[in-house]
Order: structure tokens, then sequence, then C-alpha cells
């Protein structure tokens, strides 16, 4: 693959000086996190000098900010904190940090992940080089507990978006990235994110496309990311991010089948349209109305056909993992999908924070 050949040899090269960078991580009651978070910055192979942190405190009640101002002294990082005295939200909070920045170049990452140390140097190596490019976004590497169950949906669904990303951004741009890393510069943003609606990552990656740069993912930039153990919050954690996604989308619509965006209008984002507006709401329509068809029929041979089938289905899942994970993660995809669609009709600033065995988080953190 062309991309990824030039986007490796780019990354061997390295840089021949290293820009000043702003560093942003939003935070609400991240004390068990953040002294963990910001050493994992100062270890970072990237000249500490050059290295600009900021700590947006979104009205934490923990005492993360004093932790954070603590941690600054203690590995020698430039860094500072921004506190909202009320919770105002992600977007908010970072429209408020990205404005404030020293420098131009931006990182975004997230508290509770882990970068790995040649991250920051190699997005911001292929940042330099490639002049159409406006952001980057890095490969996410879960980081799990114990429950297999959710080891083998997430695993399965972390392979098929790093995948769809690699592709995305050898035609155009990925879409929508991720906010565990995401390296942009401030000054190629066509405007800042609505604070009410919209997920992060997906509301600066349409913005930089909106305004003529390319959005890539880049394979050679790992960050671990914990993963939910418990079913409920993995459900949580998924329909929430549906929702935000699904609102940029139908908020940005006059991007589909535009030929002023290139492949990314006529292509990417028609399919990322199809996959999370239309698929989900014709494949509910579609079995609702198989199951009402099947019940009040009187063919034998369907409904015995019907059975068979149900049958045979439960007797892959029994017996194969793999057909198991892809089969209900593909349904499970379609309810969050479909879960999120109703739900981007509701604005909201903020959300409910999603609860993570403190031991799976700083597994993720120690890495």
């Amino acid at each position: 693959m062309i991309f990824l050949d030039n986007i490796r040899e780019i990354i061997n090269e390295g840089l021949s000086s290293f820009p000043n960078v702003s560093i942003l991580i939003p935070a609400f009651n991240e004390s068990k996190l953040i002294q963990k978070k910001l050493e994992n910055v100062a270890e970072l192979n990237y000249p500490a000098e050059k290295i600009e942190v900021i700590v947006i405190d979104d009205g934490s009640k923990d005492g993360t900010a004093n932790i954070a101002e603590n941690t600054f002294r203690k590995v020698h990082l430039n860094g500072r904190i921004l506190k909202n005295q009320q919770r105002v939200g992600v977007n908010a909070s970072l429209n408020r940090a990205i404005k404030t920045a020293s420098n131009d170049l931006i990182c975004i990452t997230d508290a509770d992940v882990t970068l790995e140390k040649d991250s920051l140097r190699n997005v911001i190596s292929v940042l330099e080089k490639m002049k159409d490019v406006g952001g980057i976004t890095g490969n996410i590497v879960p980081s799990f507990g114990d429950n297999k169950r959710v080891i083998g949906l997430e695993g399965d669904y972390r392979n098929f978006s790093n995948r769809s990303m690699l592709v995305e951004s050898c035609r155009h741009s990925a879409f929508p990235g991720s906010t565990v890393l995401t390296v942009f510069r401030r000054s190629k943003l066509a405007n800042m994110m609505p604070i009410e609606y919209g997920s992060t990552d997906g509301n600066l990656s349409i913005s930089l496309i909106k305004g003529g740069f390319r959005f890539i993912y880049v394979p050679f930039a790992d960050v671990y990311e914990p993963i939910p153990d418990d079913l409920q919050q993995h459900r949580l954690q998924k329909t929430r991010r549906a929702k935000r996604l699904i609102q940029v989308i139908t908020h940005n619509i006059d991007v589909l089948f535009n030929k002023k965006y290139g492949e990314f209008g006529s292509i990417i984002f028609p399919l990322k349209f199809a996959m999370l507006v239309c698929c989900p709401l014709m494949i509910s329509v579609g079995l609702l109305s198989l199951i009402v068809f099947v019940l009040f029929s009187n063919n034998l041979f369907l409904f015995a056909s019907a059975i068979f089938s149900l049958g045979f289905v439960v007797f892959l899942i029994k017996y194969s993992k793999r057909v198991s994970n892809l089969l209900l993660g593909f349904v499970l995809h379609q309810f969050y999908c479909l879960a999120g669609l109703f739900l981007s009709f509701r604005k909201g600033t903020y959300w409910k924070k999603i609860e993570r065995k403190s031991g799976d988080v700083q597994k993720s953190l120690q890495k």
C-alpha cells in the first residue's frame, strides 16, 4: 500500500527540528488518574521544552487541579490549569483551551489513556511533511479487563475500525478519528466545535476537512485505552458515542455527495451516513416485518425454515466464538446506532462519566 509506505518512510526520516506543541487534556474528577497521565506525557520521546500542557478541569470536585499542579512541578513539565467553575462539557472546555493555547500545533488526548513513547513524535513528523493534511488521529489499542465477552466484541470492532480509517485515509480522510490522540493545526480549522452536540473527534475532523485539508489515521502511533469491563457500562459508552457521532453527521449533511470535498464527500461520508443512520433503521424494520410475517403466516414451510435458521444461528453462536463475536458485535452495533439515532435529537453539553475498574485503568496507564 503506497500510502502506508509513505507514512513509514516519513516516520523513519524523523524530524530535523521539533515544533512547539500544546497538549490539551480535558479532565472531570480524574484525581486517581491525572498524575499518571502527566507522568506519561513527561516520558514521551519529544523535547520537554517544546511541550506546553494544559489541563482543562471541568468543574471537578475531587482535587484534580491541585494534583495536576503538583505533578507539573514534580515531572518538570511546562503546564497550566484552565479551571471551569462549573461543568460545561468537553467541547466547550476544549474550545476554550484551543483559543488560549500558546501554539498553533495542538494535541488532544484523554486523561485515562496512555501514549506510546514515540506516538506524538510520529504523528507530528507526518503532519510536518504532508502539507495537505490538517490533522491526524492515532491507533487505539484496547486495554481489557477480565470480561471475555467485552474483549471479543471490542477487539473485533477496533480491528474493523482501524482498518476502515486506514482505507479512508488512502482515499482522502479518516472519519471520525479519536481524541485518545488527535493532533492538528489550529489555523486549519474551519470553525470551532459546537458545544451542545456532536463528538469532539467528529467535529474536529469535519472542521478540518471543510477547511480544505485532509484528516488521516496513522497506525504507527499507539494509544492504550481502557475498556469498561462491565457490559452495561460498555453499552452506555457505545450508545453515547453513536449518538454524538450521528449528531455530527446530521448537522453536516451538506457534505453528502458534495464534490467540493472530493472522495470524502462522494464516497466516505455517504458510507458513514449509510452505516450509522440508514442501515440500523432498515435492518430493524426488515427484521420486525419478517418476524410479523412469519408469525402470522399460514405457510408451514416458511415457519419451519425460520425455526431451522434460528437454530442454526444459535448453534454457531454456541460452538464458534469467532462467529459468535462477529454476529453479536454486528447486532449490538446496529442496536447502539439505532439507540444513538433516537437520542441524537437530545442536545447536551456533557454526559455521565463511564465507570471503569480502577485496576484496568491503572493497567492502561502503566503500559
